[in-house]
């Protein structure tokens, strides 16, 4: 080989080296820009601060621990989908932890002692009586005006002034409606056509005895093949009396398992163990006034006859009162969809719990129920998903109600199970929702930040507490006459209020009966005597199980702040699980024994210590809280739309 030959053959040797390695740097910045990329992309569809849209999902009473086990199961693989995108975690509850007050608290970002909502009861101090705390209302000229307790407005409000249009849909608490910057269906607080919260009819050829008032019974005999009956509609004044204003019915057997119902003008079949479709009746209040209302009925049996027909619903398409904002928004939505369930707790839970409406009917009056939810829910969507920005709420509820009624796991017993237990019913919930929300994955937009929201989790209701019993127990309340267990005393009817420092109405809730403040006040410095009532309290032994009642009692100015602290109870009481107040505390009334065994199916709740009830939070965003208040979900729905936090919020955003 010549001198220049073995030259080139060098220079070809190290133009191969340069070749190599310019070939591997190329490939090793190829893969890292890909990594970076990747790491890029992953970010952005985890961590986007561009977002235009907010949509807030609220599923009540959604359950962490329910959550984190079927999950854990395989059952929800939609729900652990988001949260590999985003976050599953626990939403803190508040003080107490109350559909009423968790949803205000929600919508306004602050804490009760700004919202002014404290319990689903108030009281009025000048004359001890329970009130209902969801609304205000008063008659006048024989109709019924309604007014909100809430003092602070709720996020979708404040952002109308910023130009945001908002979509919310059946969130707590909304009743009576307010104008805003978009379009609203009231929840958790209408009414039906009585200015009722439930109120259902049996009919039946048996005896059946109700313990309310609002509840009906129609005795049948269709011994002669039909028969006729009302149906129960508005309330009016006649005279000095109030009165129920009813409208015929008639019943046709048709055969052993079918009946006719004749309402005005129309006509349907039904046969056993089915729901009819919805039924309009038209009530004449006077001469030149009519009002509408909405029912359904389900038949139990031919022979013996029963019927359940459902609390008269305001009608959507011709509201007896506001539901909707605008006014004919629930009217808009009743003739795309067809009619609904507009009361603000529909599920017939009196019903299932008295006896007179079957499992099976219940569980299909639950379906109907979603089945309408979800027609709302995804009209809406749609618009939604083509609005180049705003907000679109929406709360289902029904989880709440079965929750309630079918929960198996139990506190008190000897040897409580580790693993949650749960029914069949509420399993399947669980999994439709994680069916839903695979559907809203599927179809969302990159712009929209998703937050999935829940205002408490469950646990058992074993053993009720009579709060008024045990003051008076313990010489803080004294009666004129004795209580049995035919006369509980409800409304305070023998209380002695000259003798009396203290007393309880709603459900996590006590009063010092204050000088200068309650109708008949007695005590002038109310701290010492708050000192001594928790440290009882907390000290509260249950004979029968052996385990403490109260976790802890609190003052209300260690919990809240805010003007509106002057409504609030003195003392908030947060149970153990396994324990809550019992029924008749909430209405001012008492038991002979101081704590007694719930038998009714209303077997899970929530309004224990907040500590235990924590509600559930999912997102397709990552966060940077560890710990999430329910205050805290405002200020993320301004960081999400990029708007300036106003001064008043307390929470902070987890974006």
């Amino acid at each position: 080989m010549t001198q220049d030959q073995e030259h080139i053959k060098i220079q070809n040797r190290q133009k191969r080296k340069i070749y190599i390695v310019v070939l591997v740097i190329s490939v090793i910045i190829i893969i890292a820009t890909g990594c970076a990329l990747r790491i890029k992309r992953n970010k952005d569809m985890t961590q986007n601060k561009e977002y235009k849209k907010a949509l807030i999902i609220g599923i009540d009473g959604m359950d962490p621990k329910m959550v984190k086990t079927m999950m854990a199961e395989g059952k929800l693989p939609n729900f652990k989908r988001l949260a590999k995108i985003g976050v599953q975690t626990e939403l803190q509850t508040v003080f107490p932890p109350q559909s009423p007050v968790a949803w205000t608290t929600i919508a306004t970002g602050v804490n009760a002692g700004k919202h002014n909502i404290f319990d689903f009861i108030r009281r009025n101090p000048k004359n001890y009586m329970p009130v209902l705390g969801l609304f205000d209302s008063k008659n006048v000229f024989n109709s019924t005006r309604y007014s909100s307790f809430i003092t602070t407005e709720p996020f979708w409000k404040k952002l109308g002034k910023e130009n945001i249009h908002s979509t919310i849909i059946r969130w707590p608490m909304t009743f009576p409606v307010e104008s805003f910057n978009g379009e609203s269906l009231a929840g958790l607080g209408v009414p039906d056509v009585k200015g009722f919260l439930s109120g259902y009819t049996i009919y039946t050829s048996t005896n059946v005895e109700l313990d309310k008032d609002s509840n009906k019974v129609e005795k049948i005999n269709l011994e002669q093949g039909s028969a006729d009956t009302v149906v129960y509609g508005p309330r009016t004044m006649q005279g000095s009396e109030i009165k129920d204003i009813t409208a015929p019915i008639r019943l046709e057997r048709i055969n052993d398992k079918n009946l006719r119902i004749i309402n005005g003008d129309q006509t349907q079949e039904i046969k056993i163990g089915e729901w009819t479709d919805w039924m309009k009746t038209s009530f004449v209040v006077n001469f030149f006034t009519k009002k509408s209302g909405i029912w359904r009925a389900y038949l139990e049996s031919i022979e013996p006859f029963k019927m359940f027909i459902t609390t008269m619903q305001i009608d959507p398409e011709d509201p007896v009162t506001e539901i909707s904002y605008p006014h004919n928004y629930s009217s808009d939505l009743a003739q795309e969809i067809g009619s609904y369930y507009t009361l603000g707790m529909p599920e017939e839970t009196d019903g299932l719990m008295d006896g007179v409406l079957s499992e099976d009917g219940f569980i299909k009056h639950i379906q109907q129920i979603e089945g309408e939810r979800n027609k709302m829910f995804w009209r809406e969507f749609d618009k939604f998903q083509q609005r180049d920005s705003g907000i679109f709420s929406f709360v289902f509820d029904a989880s709440d109600r079965l929750q309630h009624t079918h929960w198996r796991e139990k506190i008190l017993v000897d040897n409580p199970p580790e693993k949650i237990q749960y029914a069949e019913v509420v399993e399947n919930y669980y999994i439709n929702k994680d069916k839903f929300i695979g559907e809203i994955l599927n179809k969302i937009t990159n712009d929209v930040a998703l937050m999935i929201v829940s205002d408490h989790g469950f646990t058992s209701f074993e053993r009720g507490l009579n709060v008024n019993t045990w003051l008076k127990d313990n010489g803080y309340m004294t009666l004129t006459q004795d209580i049995t267990d035919e006369n509980d005393g409800s409304l305070f009817e023998y209380v002695d209020w000259s003798k009396s420092q203290a007393y309880s109405i709603g459900f996590n809730a006590i009063y010092i009966n204050k000088k200068g403040r309650e109708g008949q006040g007695i005590v002038d410095n109310k701290e010492e005597l708050i000192d001594e009532i928790i440290n009882k309290l907390e000290n509260i032994i249950d004979k029968k199980t052996g385990k403490k009642v109260i976790y802890k009692a609190y003052r209300a100015i260690d919990i809240w702040h805010g003007d509106e602290l002057i409504n609030a109870p003195d003392i908030v009481l947060g149970y153990y699980p396994g324990y809550r107040t019992d029924w008749k505390t909430a209405i001012g009334g008492f038991t002979v024994e101081q704590i007694t065994d719930n038998k009714k199916k209303w077997t899970g709740d929530h309004m224990v210590d907040k500590k235990f009830v924590p509600g559930t939070l999912l997102t397709n965003f990552k966060i940077n809280k560890e710990i999430v208040e329910q205050v805290d979900i405002v200020p993320t729905i301004y960081k999400i739309l990029d708007i300036k936090l106003p001064n008043d919020l307390e929470g902070q955003s987890i974006l």
